[in-house]
């Protein structure tokens, strides 16, 4: 992704240099709908996290993946503590990257989940915060993401992140969802961001009920850990198992 379409990457690296995003950004549905993003929200540190979000990260141990790293908000955090023996960040945005290096984050890498398998491992731990456990939409590209975090993965490894919950929804946007949606308790979309004049590509994104989440898994050899409502949406963690699925 280059600046003539990364809205987000540019929006972050206003905030990070002038305190402030210039203008809004905007998150723009296909078929109509908008909402505003609060860039800051990026920026926040660990005394600002939502209490489930802190309980949630708690369970991060030895070496870490944070797919989506965005300007680095929990990498930089989680690789000062003693249970992390490391920590990768891989974002398909070189401008956030930039601005994640410049705040502190050791190792960071222009890389995207979709376009191909994860870089080094094995991991112990994959962070999708900031609701990117959207990636794992089971009726979209969710199952391939979740192949190839299996071949990065240790035989224990856990995926930590957040998504976010249909009920928060309106029900127009619910019914366009239903329109291109074929897993019960699902809600996917075509979003994309707009900054400025900069619009970002489409892309798939999804929101889920709490029914809906076990999709996410069905099939694979990762199974639903722990479940928790916060804000909008739920903290997730799901556990690698035993289990091979045949194919």
């Amino acid at each position: 992704m280059d600046e003539s379409n990364d809205a987000f990457g540019l929006a972050c690296r206003d905030y990070d240099r002038d305190g402030h995003a210039h203008t809004p950004l905007f998150v723009e549905f296909r078929g109509g709908g908008t909402f505003k993003q609060d860039v800051s929200h990026y920026f926040q540190t660990t005394g600002d996290w939502p209490t489930e979000e802190v309980s949630l990260l708690s369970r991060a141990r030895g070496r870490i993946l944070d797919i989506g790293v965005g300007v680095g908000q929990y990498s930089i955090e989680l690789q000062e503590q003693d249970a992390v023996d490391g920590v990768t960040g891989i974002d398909y945005s070189e401008a956030c990257l930039k601005v994640a290096r410049r705040r502190g984050l050791r190792n960071a890498r222009l890389h995207d989940v979709l376009s191909g398998d994860l870089p080094g491992g094995p991991y112990d731990c994959f962070l999708m915060m900031g609701h990117n456990i959207a990636l794992l939409d089971p009726s979209k590209n969710g199952r391939t993401v979740l192949e190839r975090i299996s071949r990065a993965a240790s035989p224990e490894a856990v995926i930590l992140g957040t998504v976010g919950n249909t009920e928060f929804l309106s029900e127009e946007i619910r019914e366009k969802a239903a329109e291109r949606t074929a897993v019960s308790g699902i809600c996917s979309f075509r979003i994309r961001l707009a900054y400025g004049d900069v619009r970002s590509h489409w892309f798939d994104y999804c929101f889920a009920s709490r029914d809906g989440l076990d999709a996410f898994c069905e099939g694979t050899e990762w199974a639903i850990d722990h479940v928790q409502s916060y804000l909008n949406g739920f903290c997730v963690a799901m556990r690698r198992t035993n289990h091979r699925p045949s194919h």
